[in-house]
């Protein structure tokens, strides 16, 4: 049944609501939507053109398009009383305006389209818009192409975001990019709501929210402090409770535990000892953060010989040390290329008994620097700063400054040159002699020995015993002192394909567009060189993003040609979600959120673009 809205004329619009006439004039908005739910109105098509209808209903995201023709353009509409009501002032507003004679942008039924930047514009709510483009940005980037757009995005004091339409070049659609964005908007917010889920341990919160992520694809979900904040269709978010829900009680009894089984390293990874003991004051920092992100603690056990091994052992169901095993590798390889040798020669300067108690004396004192006395030559083994300290406390048990003594050799295996080490050593190194020790500076940076098969890396001229760099070379196809790639190291990812694309819209911290990478791995048989070969594997749609700079396209470069190598992802086991059988990251890191900060995966972030690309190079990929 037809009637009249609020007392007045049927001259623009006609609603449809029989109880409308009813309603008292100031009763409360929601008791008022309560009452009506929605309401659908006609409008009149004699009063206003096409392009003014479509202005004002469009404005209102949450209003329905019920009935549009070619002819006369948006006839019904459908929505709560409070927008009808809003739409209506509207309309009023217009009428009056156009009574008064003044110009309304357009003019004509069906005269021609003359705009302005700011002519077609859409406000929304904040929290549906952040979802929306969780959800359809692909579909809006799409959008932005076919018609020749951009939108610009202004924040409003109301919680609402203005949106605004603007044509990039001359005969761009922007009419009908406009109208296809509302449409697309008002399918995917018609079915849409909003819950906030409170959890009793906080640390979980974080895990939780990448878990439901990572599993619906049509929910936005939100970390705060203790709680989530749900936002999607709401089949699916009361799905989505029912599930949580089943969480907080875990929580309450005992942690969600996540069961992951890798192939372990039961024996772990074989070390020289003393160089262990040479470099401990740079590696103890590495094994802490080594114990501290991978859930792992580490155990010692003595072997045969010098050699000791190093294993990392889960401290919790979610077994991470593999990666452990890698971040180790890179640590040691890197602590000990920093260790250096100096050789004294003490001849004649004390009797060897004296000399020999003295050495002992050191030995006792400096447990991380190596002391050895071969006829009368000393060598001073470890780190810069420690050698230079045992110098100072040979000199007192002496009773005398050596610096008078012929300075045999000084070894160091950084590139430095021999005018930089004299000022760095108080032994200075005279032009004669260093012609004399040349072949002696050649020694091993991984045993510390000369080697007796000597072998040289083409690239970086870096030289090691050959069964050292054998054995190097076995865990990781790199330099072991400046990780310099030889070869090209081949993973264990699925077949897969990596695309990319631009878009305009800019990442936090960065004045330039964005690239989205996407990464599509589908469902397979695992093969010979991952976990459970002959077994089915999940696969995996991950989208990750990066600044459209110099430095960013360079990125982008390097993680093709990883994703060549087949080094981006991996099998096993999901750390977020426990799901064995998957193809998950390995271990170079993505930005999948273009916000949130680096806690969310997203920007900004301003040492990213570094980490990635040191990550890269431990991988072989510069």
């Amino acid at each position: 049944m037809d009637g009249n809205y609020n007392g007045k004329p049927k001259a623009f619009f006609d609603l449809t609501n029989k109880d409308l006439e009813k309603h008292p004039q100031q009763s409360d908005d929601r008791l008022t939507d309560k009452i009506f739910g929605f309401i659908s109105a006609n409008l009149n098509n004699n009063l206003f053109s096409k392009v003014e209808k479509l202005q004002i209903c469009t404005a209102f995201a949450n209003v329905k398009i019920t009935k549009e023709t070619f002819e006369n353009g948006i006839e019904t509409i459908t929505g709560t009383y409070k927008d009808i009501e809003k739409i209506y002032q509207c309309f009023q507003d217009l009428l009056q305006k156009k009574q008064e004679n003044t110009e309304f942008s357009h003019s004509g039924l069906n005269g021609s389209l003359e705009f302005d930047e700011k002519e077609f514009s859409i406000s929304v709510s904040s929290a549906q818009y952040e979802y929306f483009n969780h959800v359809c940005l692909r579909k809006i980037e799409e959008l932005k192409q076919r018609f020749c757009i951009r939108i610009d995005c202004s924040d409003n004091s109301d919680g609402t975001i203005s949106l605004h339409f603007i044509a990039l070049r001359d005969g761009c659609q922007v009419e009908k990019a406009y109208q296809s964005y509302v449409s697309l908007f008002q399918k995917v917010i018609e079915d849409w709501s909003q819950e906030v889920i409170e959890l009793p341990d906080q640390s979980r919160v974080g895990d939780i929210a990448k878990i439901l992520n990572e599993k619906y694809k049509r929910i936005l979900t939100k970390k705060t402090t203790n709680s989530l904040i749900l936002r999607g269709p709401k089949q699916e978010l009361m799905e989505v409770k029912k599930q949580l829900k089943y969480i907080k009680k875990e929580q309450v009894a005992s942690p969600v535990a996540l069961a992951i089984q890798t192939h372990r390293r039961t024996n772990g990874i074989e070390v020289d000892f003393n160089q262990l003991q040479l470099c401990r004051e740079l590696i103890e920092k590495d094994i802490k953060e080594i114990e501290q992100k991978y859930l792992v603690s580490k155990q010692l056990r003595n072997t045969k010989g010098l050699k000791v091994n190093i294993i990392f052992t889960p401290k919790a169901d979610l077994d991470l040390s593999k990666h452990a095993y890698e971040h180790f590798i890179v640590a040691f390889q890197r602590a000990v290329s920093n260790l250096i040798k100096k050789i004294i020669n003490l001849k004649d300067f004390h009797p060897s008994g004296k000399l020999r108690s003295i050495i002992d004396s050191l030995t006792n004192q400096f447990c991380d620097v190596s002391f050895q006395m071969v006829d009368e030559t000393l060598s001073i083994s470890g780190l810069p700063s420690r050698v230079m300290d045992a110098e100072k406390h040979l000199n007192l048990l002496l009773g005398s400054d050596l610096s008078h003594m012929r300075n045999v050799a000084i070894d160091s295996y950084s590139e430095r040159k021999d005018s930089d080490l004299a000022r760095e050593n108080s032994f200075p190194v005279k032009k004669s002699e260093t012609a004399a020790i040349e072949d002696q500076k050649a020694i091993c940076p991984i045993c510390l020995e000369i080697p007796t098969k000597k072998k040289t890396l083409d690239k970086c001229k870096h030289e090691f015993c050959e069964q050292c760099l054998r054995t190097a070379m076995s865990h990781k196809p790199v330099c072991p002192v400046c990780n310099t790639p030889y070869g090209v190291v081949i993973g264990d990812q699925p077949h897969g394909r990596m695309t990319h694309h631009c878009i305009p819209d800019r990442l936090p911290g960065y004045r330039c567009g964005t690239i989205v990478i996407d990464y599509s791995i589908p469902d397979g048989v695992q093969g010979a060189k991952h976990p459970n070969p002959g077994q089915r594997f999940q696969g995996a749609q991950r989208r990750a993003y990066l600044p459209d700079d110099d430095e960013g396209r360079d990125i982008l470069h390097l993680l093709k040609k990883a994703f060549d190598q087949k080094l981006i992802f991996t099998i096993g086991q999901s750390r977020t979600t426990g799901t064995s059988n998957t193809v998950t990251w390995n271990d170079i890191h993505h930005k999948t959120s273009m916000h949130g900060g680096s806690q969310s995966f997203g920007y900004p972030d301003h040492e990213y673009l570094k980490r990635v690309r040191d990550e890269l190079k431990a991988k072989g990929i510069q």
